[in-house]
């Protein structure tokens, strides 16, 4: 094996990583938002958490979220409260429309032409849209992929401790548990992704 062939190999298997973790933490942004649902409705007299399995175990992203936005307006009877909560809604929509990019597009694994060759990864999905058939933009280096599973982490550790506050409905989630959702955002990504390829 020459060098070319270890280097495209070392690249692949980076790409192969980043796309794993990828997928790994969206589910896991989705269990902490089914985590929440199924706490709230053992504190409003479901006394079986196999119950909530059977609703919600075969379930995805998408009608999770449904759930979970609908749960929390009966839920939450605090209005500034809520209208915190409902922000989750927007940014898990964006999280679910970028998962569905990533994980269906067919990847093509390379090597960017720089002083400092870095690996990067060329997705191929088309885009339907009311204006007709383009491509998604997945021209991403490996940086960029590297970085959206980071956030993913941090999104998901925040809802990991959010899910916390429900657990015990004598706690109600503070500002420093909100907090975090303002500041949080998938927009520029989902923003690079839909615009054509060029």
């Amino acid at each position: 094996m020459n060098e070319e062939e270890k280097e495209y190999i070392e690249n692949r298997n980076l790409v192969f990583i980043e796309l794993g973790k990828f997928n790994v933490y969206f589910e896991q942004v989705t269990h902490s938002f089914k985590t929440i649902i199924e706490y709230i409705l053992l504190n409003n007299g479901l006394n079986n958490k196999d119950y909530v399995d059977c609703l919600t175990g075969k379930l995805t992203a998408e009608p999770i979220k449904t759930i979970f936005q609908s749960i929390i307006s009966l839920y939450i009877k605090n209005t500034e409260d809520r209208k915190k909560l409902d922000k989750l809604v927007p940014l898990f929509s964006d999280l679910i429309e970028i998962r569905n990019i990533v994980t269906h597009s067919f990847w093509v694994i390379g090597v960017t032409v720089k002083e400092i060759p870095e690996p990067f990864i060329s997705g191929i999905k088309p885009r339907i849209s009311k204006n007709g058939v383009g491509i998604y933009n997945l021209n991403l280096e490996i940086k960029e992929l590297s970085d959206l599973n980071y956030k993913l982490v941090e999104f998901n550790e925040n809802m990991f401790d959010l899910g916390k506050c429900f657990k015990e409905k004598i706690k109600p989630p503070t500002e420093f548990e909100l907090s975090f959702i303002e500041k949080m955002n998938f927009k520029a990504e989902l923003k690079k992704m839909k615009s054509d390829f060029k």
